[in-house]
């Protein structure tokens, strides 16, 4: 069995530089995001060796990089890493500058240490086209909550201009007929997928998800939703516990960590709110743990995980949720 190479890749809009190993240390080179760049790439690779590569998740540009590096080379896997531990595990090396080369390196060094998993085969373009209406939607429903602010505070003002008023009650009814589109395209978008369609079913069996956020969770999570584990599941929602201790006088109170999707977390959070009062498995829960002494708002967050357990076992045994098996 050959040994692993992996090849770090600091991404940018417009380019991207790649390490490698080499004798004297390392060896770098910076390629333009493009087919001939990704080709450049390519044959810049070492052969006969058995390749991964490793990037940050930052911002749009890696979705760019592997769509073009899967016409390429599809047989090289991608691990995608969190920004953050790759962020702390530069300060804690001996590097004291900042470089895309430096980068590229220290995420070749973070990979070779840490081994991260690698990316699932990609999924189907509806996967994608739904993460990306249920962002788009999300980023409206922002935008129009803004707006609503301005609308109130600029009509509690006397001296407000009537053409004022107007321009914000413009702005609200379109944000909020774009809203209303990028929903309904995204559910149409759902309903063409036989697989996402059963998945939203299964969701929708149990009491507390919604409509909303059943789409948002198949959007977020895509073919993860099932196959990996509820840990793993709530780890990537930033709702995994953190504890601080050190001894016996430095102490700070347990908290989540909040390092995975947001996304996730405002939908769970609706969900529960829904859930302590209307899914039984969630509401005794809720319940005893508040009877025990637990802060209201820390039993939610226990609702959360508890919906989210919820949704991986519905969907990991094809079955709709039933309160008497829960």
């Amino acid at each position: 069995m050959k040994a692993v190479t992996w090849i770090g890749v600091d991404i940018a809009k417009e380019s991207f530089v790649a390490a490698q190993r080499d004798p004297e240390g390392f060896q770098t080179e910076q390629f333009p995001v493009s087919p001939k760049g990704l080709k450049a790439f390519g044959k810049w690779l070492p052969q006969e060796l058995q390749l991964q590569i490793v990037l940050e998740a930052t911002g749009p540009y890696w979705c760019a990089f592997i769509h073009e590096l899967r016409r390429v080379a599809p047989e090289i896997p991608v691990a995608v890493v969190n920004p953050r531990r790759v962020r702390d595990f530069a300060k804690a090396s001996s590097h004291t500058s900042k470089t895309d080369p430096l980068d590229a390196q220290v995420l070749l060094h973070f990979a070779e240490t840490f081994e991260p998993r690698l990316m699932e085969p990609s999924g189907d373009r509806a996967d994608r086209q739904l993460r990306a209406l249920t962002r788009h939607a999300l980023q409206i429903t922002e935008q129009r909550d803004e707006v609503r602010n301005q609308q109130e505070k600029a009509a509690a003002d006397p001296d407000t201009p009537k053409l004022v008023l107007r321009s914000l009650q413009g702005d609200l009814k379109h944000l909020e007929h774009s809203l209303k589109q990028c929903w309904s395209q995204a559910q149409q978008c759902l309903d063409q997928d036989p697989q996402l369609k059963e998945s939203s079913r299964l969701l929708l069996s149990i009491p507390g998800i919604g409509q909303k956020t059943a789409l948002i969770l198949i959007s977020e999570y895509g073919t993860g939703l099932c196959q990996v584990g509820p840990k793993q599941l709530t780890r990537y929602a930033g709702l995994d516990i953190v504890f601080f201790q050190s001894g016996t006088s430095v102490y700070r109170l347990p908290h989540i960590s909040k390092q995975g999707n947001w996304r996730i977390r405002r939908a769970l959070y609706m969900a529960a709110l829904s859930a302590i009062r209307h899914n039984p498995v969630v509401r005794a829960y809720y319940l005893k743990l508040v009877a025990k002494g637990k802060a209201k708002k820390s039993a939610l967050i226990a609702a959360m995980r508890k919906l989210l357990h919820q949704c991986y076992g519905v969907l990991k045994n094809q079955t709709p949720f039933d309160p008497i098996y829960a």
